[in-house]
């Protein structure tokens, strides 16, 4: 029987409790971040999971990494898929320089035995401005020297939803397309409401994968220019949508407004 799960961030200034942000799965765990100030303006954050008041050195690795974590400003303006080192005793450590103001850390990872965990931890740093973000209903975005288009940014709750997705560079499809993190790519969606959190990743247009909905995981990672989303948003609402991929040696990220009935 698989006993609770604490996540916890060390924080100076005392702790406060974080959100248990995922769409899907069971919150069998609790959390509790906190943020320490550095010089210039940068701020470390130390993660330690605990199982049955444990620290967990062993987690099932999710697109090649331990944890992911995404910082995402108050306003939605500002968003970061970062990467923490693991320490020899299990704590899982970043430095970073956060958004300026209210922003909010995403802590996912997959401790052995427990399967995903999300949690969300709301970090003050000046007036809150949550939902006044920039509307914005373009359904297609430039990221550095490519364009980003969707095929649609209206989805239905509750169901799976397929979204083509395509890349160009200069008028054609993009043909410098790489793997990012054992992906083509990466997608994540927040309600603007309350916040709750879905990740997924595009197959190549065309791939077994595609067609039948498979997450990449699955097989060798590929990229190209034409993807499929296979997106299970559960909450109807405002989404902020990012979507990662690599082009060349760069790192772009395209950001959208989806609505979900």
């Amino acid at each position: 029987m698989i006993g609770s799960v604490t996540l916890a961030l060390a924080l100076i200034g005392g702790p406060f409790e974080g959100t248990y942000a995922l769409q899907s799965g069971t919150p069998a765990t609790t959390a509790s971040p906190a943020v320490t100030p550095l010089a210039g303006s940068r701020v470390r954050l130390d993660i330690a999971v605990r199982l049955d008041g444990t620290i967990v050195n062993e987690f099932d690795l999710d697109m090649t990494k331990r944890m992911h974590v995404i910082v995402v400003s108050d306003d939605f303006r500002s968003f970061a898929h970062l990467h923490p080192r693991a320490l020899p005793d299990g704590h899982m450590v970043l430095e970073m320089a956060p958004p300026r103001g209210a922003y909010h850390v995403y802590a996912d990872s997959e401790p052995h035995g427990v399967g995903q965990q999300v949690f969300r931890f709301d970090v003050a740093g000046g007036p809150s401005t949550t939902l006044r973000y920039a509307r914005d209903d373009k359904m297609s975005i430039a990221a550095g020297p490519y364009v980003v288009r969707l095929s649609t940014l209206r989805l239905r709750a509750g169901r799976e939803s397929q979204i083509a997705l395509s890349i160009t560079r200069d008028g054609a499809p993009a043909k410098d397309l790489q793997p990012y993190l054992g992906a083509a790519g990466h997608a994540v969606f927040l309600n603007v409401r309350d916040l709750t959190y879905v990740h997924v990743h595009p197959s190549v247009a065309g791939t077994p994968m595609a067609m039948s909905g498979m997450d990449m995981q699955s097989g060798p990672a590929q990229a190209g220019p034409h993807m499929v989303l296979h997106a299970n948003v559960r909450e109807p609402g405002t989404y902020r949508l990012w979507f990662e991929f690599r082009g060349g040696a760069g790192l772009y990220t395209a950001p959208f407004v989806v609505t979900v009935r």
